[in-house]
């Protein structure tokens, strides 16, 4: 068996659902590489823009998330350190977006 371990930052989103905000269950931030996959770099605002740019370009058609459908396009992220409880990084999309 693997061990569990609490992860120090995570990102918590919410999606632009049917009708209202859905939050979608907090995923980790992984700061550095860890086995086959790669690192988001440190907890900054830059850095969680690109993030869910790159999500968001998952969920178009064609996409590794295409399944889910673009309506679960993020609207609102933050990374929070869960050892503090502390909001590091935070990500609203702009009201009006030419996609």
């Amino acid at each position: 068996m693997g061990r569990s371990y609490t992860p120090r930052y995570v990102i918590k989103i919410n999606g632009a659902g049917r009708t209202n905000a859905v939050q979608i269950m907090p995923m980790e931030w992984r700061s550095r590489a860890r086995g086959p996959y790669e690192g988001y770099g440190k907890p900054t605002e830059a850095n969680l823009a690109k993030w869910v740019e790159k999500f968001n370009e998952s969920l178009r058609p064609g996409g590794c998330n295409d399944h889910v459908g673009e309506r679960a396009q993020v609207t609102k992220a933050n990374i929070v350190d869960q050892f503090t409880n502390e909001v590091v990084a935070t990500y609203e999309a702009p009201a009006f977006q030419v996609v």
